[in-house]
Formats: C-alpha cells, structure tokens, sequence
C-alpha cells in the first residue's frame, strides 16, 4: 500500500512539473516593437529624422500601410520637407480616402507650400467631418488671414481655442491677427495671457513687443525684446554648459 501511494505520488509530482514546464513553454518571447511603433516613439520625443527612418523602414516591407506613411508625413512636415510630405499624405488618402488625419495632413502640407485654395477646400470639409480638430480650425485662420480676411480669422482661431484650449500655437496667431487688423489692445490682451502661460515663448514675447511698440508704448516693447533676448542667451548659456559637464564627465571616465 505504501508503495502504491508513493508511485501515485511521484506521478502527482512528475504531472505537475510537465505542466509547469509546458506553462514556461507557452509564454512566448516579448515582441520586439514594429519600425512603426518606434517611429512614433522617436517622433514624440523629438526625434523627426530617426522618425523618418523608422517609417521608412516599415514601409519598404509594407508600401502600403497607412499609419507608417502618416507618421511618414507629420515627421517630415516637422522637418520642413514639404513636397514629400504631402506625397506621403497623398498616398494614405488614396489608400483610405476618408481617413482625416490623412486629410488634415494633406492640408496642412499645401498650406505650407502656399497652395491655399486646395488647403482651404480639404480643411472645409474637414472641419464639417470632424469638427473638433483644433489644427484644423487654426490653419483655416492663417489662410484667412493670408487672404485679407481677419473677421473670418478671428471666428476660426476662436474655434480652435474651443477645440484645443489655449494652445500657444493658436493664442499667437490671433493675437498676431488682431495686430494686423489693428486691434492693437486686443492683441496685447491676448498675448500678454499667452505670455503669462508660456513664459519660454519668443514669438508670442516678440508680437507683444510688436503690439506694444505700434502702440507708441516703445519703452514696454524694448522691455519685452530684452526679456526675450535674456531668455534666447541662458538657453544658450544652459546648452553649453550642458555641453561641457558631458565632455568633461566623458574625459574623466576615460581618463580614470
């Protein structure tokens, strides 16, 4: 009898150990990330030419995929290669044609090449699509306003403020815009609580200096230039000292 309970008990054992081990068997390998996942991630922490790459990459093995060529485009809009970029955007609306980050893309793109009329055709149908882009109503303002029309500008940016709160990108292009239409006061509200909320700013510190200064108010508008430019020298400032503790923290290691 004692016998017979230690064989089932070696079996009990052996059983278990085979289904632990076919358990470590199952669990496979973690995945290595797709060129795609880590443009995405090179693009979000700034990366835009190691972004390239990676979509690139993907899109050799896969010509036809959609988020790569995306990703494809926004990493060469931010590097100002404009013609590819709206090639790259093109092509995914030609996959999916009613893909809108393909279309906002496209948009954007031929605004940056001046081509205003196609831009602002893409982003008016957009903005019916899927009114909420933020993007979308900001670059209807800059057309509008490259075309001479600051009511509309205004009403555009406004909905882009509803849209993507106050976003610095569109807080100094209204404010910028009531400049131009001579809203001067205006224009200075805006940008002074821009400013307040973006203190690293230059441009939204340069168009207040701007609207302060066609104000006669020259004093203020020198103010706000020399604050912009002392803000411009500590980065600089930071940067190279930055730069020196790592050459020095390389030298010592290698000298150690």
């Amino acid at each position: 009898m004692r016998k017979e309970l230690h064989s089932i008990a070696v079996l009990a054992l052996a059983a278990l150990l085979v289904s632990g081990c076919a358990g470590r068997q199952v669990e496979s390998a973690p995945q290595e990330p797709s060129s795609t996942e880590l443009g995405r991630e090179s693009f979000h922490q700034g990366h835009y030419a190691e972004a390239e790459q990676h979509f690139s990459t993907h899109l050799i093995d896969e010509p036809e995929h959609v988020q790569a060529l995306l990703g494809l485009g926004k990493a060469l809009l931010e590097q100002q290669s404009l013609t590819r970029a709206l090639e790259a955007f093109s092509e995914a609306m030609r996959l999916e044609p009613d893909n809108a980050n393909a279309r906002q893309g496209k948009a954007l793109a031929l605004l940056s090449l001046g081509n205003l009329r196609e831009a602002e055709e893409l982003l008016e149908a957009l903005s019916r699509q899927e009114s909420d882009r933020w993007r979308v109503w900001n670059a209807r303002g800059v057309i509008a306003d490259l075309e001479g029309r600051p009511a509309d500008a205004a009403g555009h940016y406004e909905r882009a403020r509803e849209h993507g709160g106050h976003n610095e990108a569109v807080e100094n292009n209204l404010g910028y815009s009531l400049m131009m239409a001579g809203s001067l006061e205006e224009a200075e509200q805006v940008l002074r609580r821009a400013t307040d909320h973006y203190p690293d700013s230059r441009r939204l510190r340069a168009n207040l200096a701007m609207a302060l200064a066609r104000q006669g108010r020259y004093e203020e508008a020198v103010r706000e230039m020399r604050a912009t430019h002392a803000r411009v020298e500590t980065e600089v400032e930071n940067v190279e000292n930055s730069r020196f503790r790592t050459q020095s923290r390389f030298a010592t290691r290698h000298n150690s």
